[in-house]
């Protein structure tokens, strides 16, 4: 709340919600998001819901909940009214606690949220130019204007302005005209989060099990062993942004609410060679998507799956691998 410009109006906007939580907006973004995933697959998707064809998840998260059965109500509409007036199909997904969550590691991998606490506290040399909007931004929030050295709070900051702005609490007129800057600074900020440092990549504590988990089923597809076909995971900007940096692909900054991003497995028509594409769907402002597709880095075009696998296993780690190194 101490990010918003009126923390007062913003929470009596909220108490209808309750902190934290998805709003009328955000449902609509979610059931526009079924929609384009059932547009998108719908052989693989079925006629209707079968625990052997989807594997579902969600973070143990109130609005990552909601998000995926909102969501689900449009993948799955009811091949056949269930109950009188009720087009609704209910469609179960999975769980687990957070502290044991491989998407959750900012809140459960210690190792990860050591490090990304000592990068809030520092400078950056390719934030200097992000200044002047900064301190902008801290003289409106009556912030201390010491975190303009500690830049990377400018992603936590414009998720605040978007949610407040979604809610109908208009940002400051000279903010407003600066919302764009603000959200470069904020991509900035993101790809200084997740680039490699000296002590390594975090990628992998945020996105490796997440592709350890891609490298799997893949291979079971490719040998013909029996698997969902498709797996959908309902989580936070911050898993897009590292599983689809950690798979070398870039969506062009932190990623609004809502965005999704998927690795499709494909085979060639007349050949044995699978592929790999990346694509990512960006949520308008009118709460419908756009269909982008994206290119590995490095991989070519087609992406091979062997040549992705060669390209980015250095980054896949087992469940355990994960929880051993989050201590």
């Amino acid at each position: 709340m101490k990010y918003s410009t009126d923390p007062e109006k913003l929470a009596q906007l909220i108490k209808p919600f309750g902190y934290q939580q998805l709003t009328e907006k955000g449902l609509r973004r979610a059931y526009n998001l079924g929609n384009l995933i059932r547009a998108q697959y719908p052989t693989l998707l079925g006629g209707k819901y079968n625990e052997s064809q989807v594997y579902l998840r969600s973070t143990d998260i109130t609005r990552t909940k909601m998000t995926l059965l909102a969501a689900l109500a449009a993948v799955y509409p009811p091949a056949q009214e269930w109950q009188k007036g009720l087009n609704w199909t209910p469609v179960p997904y999975t769980t687990v606690p957070e502290e044991i969550d491989f998407n959750r590691a900012l809140n459960s991998c210690k190792t990860f949220m050591t490090e990304v606490k000592q990068m809030y506290k520092l400078n950056y040399p390719e934030m200097i130019k992000y200044k002047k909007i900064l301190e902008l931004v801290m003289t409106h929030l009556h912030l201390d204007m010491n975190l303009v050295d500690k830049p990377l709070y400018i992603n936590k900051i414009y998720n605040v302005f978007m949610s407040q702005i979604s809610l109908g609490l208009d940002l400051p007129e000279d903010l407003k005209e600066n919302l764009t800057e603000i959200k470069k600074a904020a991509d900035a900020a993101f790809a200084v989060l997740y680039r490699d440092n000296k002590r390594g990549s975090i990628l992998p504590y945020e996105s490796g099990v997440l592709l350890n988990e891609f490298f799997n089923y893949a291979q079971m597809m490719i040998n013909n062993i029996t698997t969902q076909a498709m797996r959908i995971y309902s989580a936070h900007h911050e898993n897009v942004y590292a599983f689809s940096k950690i798979s070398r692909t870039d969506i062009g900054g932190m990623p609004d609410y809502g965005a999704t991003f998927a690795l499709n497995l494909r085979k060639e028509k007349y050949t044995d060679n699978f592929i790999v594409e990346p694509v990512f769907y960006v949520p308008s402002l009118q709460d419908n998507y756009q269909l982008k597709s994206l290119v590995v880095d490095g991989c070519g075009n087609p992406c091979y799956y062997s040549t992705f696998e060669n390209l980015t296993k250095k980054y896949a780690w087992h469940y355990d691998t994960w929880r051993s190194n989050c201590h």
